[in-house]
């Protein structure tokens, strides 16, 4: 088992190496957020319609704070969190250049119609459950909120008009976006940080079936993939943040900022081809190297 042990010694420190990326990764976000302040997107004639006006801005200003949490929580370890935050930050950057690369502003409807569906949904059932459980409290809550969103959907029609395209699911939306690799390789690999951490604690098991000799070297491999997956994560949410902001200041025709974040990608792909490179390497020699076919 000292092959073993070597091995994960050996990809432990290559994966523990990422953590150098923290100052490249902090300047890039800080060059974006600038950029990002800069877009006037409130007064964009190109932009001519308010709700697609409020959305891009909104969600602009969003992902540029979680990619600022993400930052903070690389900065201090936590890299359950930056896996969390990324999956989302990368999901919003993927609407964002959904709404921006609609015809008019089509899309920003389809995500209002999509909330007031789906709260309305959610409403009723919560109606549901509190009457049959006799929550008195609960039904009037209930009550009020499905008398709000009726309210808000007689005074805006044209919001839940048939014709009015319903919201994608997340993969259809990478697809649409021309991204749809991405969903595999992104989001769908981080899913389990947002719904379960189930994986990390699979993994943990495994280790613990390791030989006693190889435990404390197979928990430090996992301690330092999940440290170099944090990384390649939040790269990645920098990554479609600049790519979103690019594309929605190609669409406001702002060339000076466009030409700014395009600045920024060869950075951005240089820290990503590094995550890549590595993986590569041990997809091609993991069996040779490692006998991973006799531990049982």
């Amino acid at each position: 088992m000292e092959d073993l042990s070597n091995y994960l010694s050996k990809i432990s420190d290559e994966h523990s190496e990422h953590k150098s990326h923290l100052p490249t990764l902090i300047g890039i976000q800080k060059k974006l957020y600038e950029q990002c302040r800069v877009l006037d997107i409130s007064n964009c004639k190109n932009l001519k319609y308010v709700i697609l006006k409020k959305q891009c801005d909104y969600l602009l200003q969003s992902i540029a704070e979680m990619n600022q949490g993400i930052i903070l929580c690389l900065e201090n370890g936590l890299y359950s969190s930056v896996e969390s935050l990324s999956r989302i930050a990368i999901e919003h950057a993927v609407n964002l250049i959904y709404i921006v690369e609609g015809e008019e502003h089509q899309r920003a409807k389809s995500l209002l119609k999509h909330y007031v569906i789906d709260t309305k949904k959610r409403a009723e059932r919560w109606l549901v459950y509190s009457t049959k459980h006799g929550d008195e409290k609960a039904v009037e809550k209930a009550e009020l909120k499905l008398e709000y969103l009726k309210e808000v959907s007689d005074l805006n029609p044209s919001l839940v008009k048939k014709n009015v395209k319903g919201w994608p699911d997340a993969r259809a939306r990478f697809r649409e976006t021309g991204l749809e690799s991405l969903y595999h390789v992104l989001f769908s690999s981080a899913s389990d940080s947002v719904h379960s951490l189930s994986e990390d604690i699979f993994n943990l098991t495994i280790i613990e079936n390791f030989p006693d000799s190889s435990k404390d070297s197979g928990l430090i491999g996992f301690i330092s993939e999940k440290t170099s997956f944090a990384f390649y994560l939040a790269t990645n949410s920098l990554g479609l943040f600049s790519e979103a902001a690019a594309r929605l200041a190609s669409r406001m025709e702002d060339k000076l900022v466009l030409n700014k974040i395009i600045e920024v990608a060869p950075e951005i792909n240089l820290l990503v081809a590094e995550h890549e490179s590595l993986m590569d390497g041990y997809h091609e020699n993991l069996t040779s190297d490692c006998g991973v076919n006799s531990i049982n």
